[in-house]
């Protein structure tokens, strides 16, 4: 072979090895573009995903804050439910005295309190709680028995308003202007701040009974029921295995 055809020779093979390397790397080059494009496509979709996702992880977080919010709600009023009737006395120094202070105005209002007789005596204890709160306000305290009618729920004053035990009418201004009803107001409003039910009788719907004497001039008579009953109705999972542990303390629970 002559030295011409062997450098021929040669130079075609290096020229098919070169077609076999310029063919991988156009596959190559449209590999790399098929995987920017789907790497590009993938990105986009997972930026798009998160964009979407990320108000309803926030929507989810904030559902999930108030379910513990409404849980610790319905907590707080087991709570409440389950717990006597109390009044805490507080005393200050400076400008304000007491937590009772609105209560000192009327100092001198005859006060009669009666109350039920229970099997828990919770009735009784609230009714010593209110005469230690009006005993502390300066008022005076004529009369403190229980009552062997078997009256409704809740907290009732009664007020000395002789109009209308006569039989009369009496506007609402009228009323208003009572000793014995600003009085009851206050007493009211103080009981209502703690979460006590109460409720102010324009008109002594008790004197009939034999039971219940006369209301003083310008007086009232407080009636303390038992304590109104508390309905349960759990709603989530967790609420419902915390309403089965409150039976046992004898909280109502629907359904």
């Amino acid at each position: 072979m002559s030295e011409i055809s062997s450098l021929q020779s040669r130079a075609d093979e290096i020229n098919r090895s070169l077609d076999v390397w310029n063919n991988v790397y156009v596959w190559g080059l449209v590999a790399a573009l098929i995987a920017g494009s789907i790497t590009l496509l993938a990105s986009y979709n997972v930026i798009s995903k998160n964009r979407k996702l990320a108000p309803i992880n926030a929507d989810i977080g904030r559902f999930k804050d108030k379910q513990l919010e409404d849980e610790k709600s319905n907590r707080l009023e087991i709570e409440r439910a389950l717990a006597p009737r109390i009044i805490t006395l507080k005393y200050f120094g400076g400008e304000k005295q007491s937590n009772f202070d609105a209560l000192k105005p009327f100092a001198g209002t005859p006060v009669i309190i009666r109350f039920v007789d229970t099997k828990d005596g919770e009735p009784e204890r609230a009714a010593q709680n209110i005469a230690a709160l009006v005993n502390a306000s300066g008022w005076g305290l004529v009369k403190f028995s229980k009552v062997s009618l078997n009256l409704s729920a809740g907290l009732k004053i009664a007020i000395d308003n002789p109009k209308l035990a006569v039989g009369g009418t009496m506007l609402n201004t009228e009323l208003q202007e009572l000793k014995s009803f600003k009085a009851a107001k206050a007493l009211s409003d103080f009981l209502t701040n703690i979460n006590w039910e109460v409720e102010i009788l324009s008109a002594d719907i008790y004197s009939g009974l034999e039971e219940f004497e006369q209301i003083p001039k310008d007086g009232i008579r407080v009636i303390v029921g038992p304590k109104p009953e508390w309905q349960f109705i759990p709603q989530t999972p967790s609420e419902k295995a915390f309403a089965e542990e409150m039976k046992k303390f004898g909280v109502k629970v629907h359904p």
